[in-house]
């Protein structure tokens, strides 16, 4: 008869405990890239931010995305942009008011496209007294257990070309609480960027800060940028530069301070930002009281980069 098996011995309690599986943002602080990217480089030493995120099990997805260094710039970038349009807005409001919206008291961001709400996190943390609206469609979207973290911030299921999606703009920025509303799509591919302009156009949101994705899809001729690529082969210039050069067309610069730039600190090949600030409010001369703003077009760190500027 075979002997009885011994039981494994308990623990000691000297044992050193099993070693966590590191997450996609541990291996970022660990690399190189921290040094080398501005945008890395403040998200790191950010201790409040960097505790909440490893501390609240709510964040646990959101610290193992895969492609987090780019979602980082991304929104990191974002968020400088729409700081630049609420120091438009606010320049000239010496009044209570204008300091209150250093905390985002009065103001109401609607993320469109957010997919998980990586700059809709970044705009909570930044502004915590501000409304969030998130916006997306994507079923697979299912994962949101950040957001009970976040309680500025509200998720829409909505699909951003449905008559739904522009009242909820629109609603918005009627909102009696809402003093200037910002509109956000970053990383919107394709036709999805021409959509965003025209939902914050049409809802006359305060501001629209827009970066591009990828180019519309070749379906039908007399779609918008239909033939964008055609057109830049000829024009011998890269094709996302002149789509986001038709986008920036769209909008109305008679009556919008009106800005299109490049940041070469953004991770990807997709890094332009394409923005407006109606004029107007308290910053309506904000552009010109900067003295670095100028009608034309300057070159980026880059060939291939570019500013587009506009003073009036």
């Amino acid at each position: 008869m075979a002997a009885a098996s011994t039981p494994p011995p308990p623990p000691s309690a000297d044992a050193p405990a099993p070693r966590a599986k590191k997450t996609a943002l541990d291996y970022m602080l660990g690399g190189n890239s921290v040094k080398t990217n501005g945008y890395l480089a403040a998200f790191a030493s950010n201790a409040p931010l960097l505790r909440a995120l490893r501390s609240d099990e709510a964040y646990a997805s959101i610290i193992r995305t895969h492609g987090l260094k780019k979602e980082i710039t991304e929104a990191s970038a974002a968020l400088n942009r729409v700081k630049r349009c609420i120091e438009r807005l606010t320049s000239h409001d010496t009044s209570a008011g204008g300091a209150k919206r250093k905390d985002g008291a009065g103001l109401c961001f609607v993320d469109l496209c957010s997919g998980k709400g990586f700059l809709s996190m970044l705009l909570a943390w930044e502004f915590p007294k501000a409304k969030v609206l998130q916006v997306d469609n994507d079923d697979n979207l299912t994962r949101l257990d950040h957001l009970t973290s976040l309680p500025t911030i509200t998720f829409h299921r909505e699909d951003i070309y449905s008559e739904n999606a522009q009242k909820l703009v629109s609603d918005a920025v009627r909102d009696a609480a809402c003093e200037a509303c910002v509109v956000l799509g970053v990383h919107l591919c394709g036709e999805l960027s021409r959509r965003a302009v025209t939902l914050w156009r049409d809802s006359g949101a305060h501001a629209l800060v827009l970066a591009p994705c990828c180019l519309p899809r070749r379906r039908r001729h007399d779609a918008f940028g239909f033939h964008v690529k055609d057109q830049a082969r000829a024009m011998k210039v890269p094709s996302y530069q002149l789509w986001c050069t038709m986008l920036y067309g769209l909008l109305p610069r008679e009556s919008h301070h009106c800005e299109m730039c490049a940041d070469d600190d953004v991770v990807g090949p997709f890094g332009t930002f394409v923005c407006a600030t109606r004029k107007g409010a308290a910053g309506v001369d904000a552009g010109r009281a900067e003295g670095a703003v100028r009608r034309g077009i300057r070159a980026g760190r880059e060939a291939s980069k570019w500013v587009i500027l506009r003073d009036g």
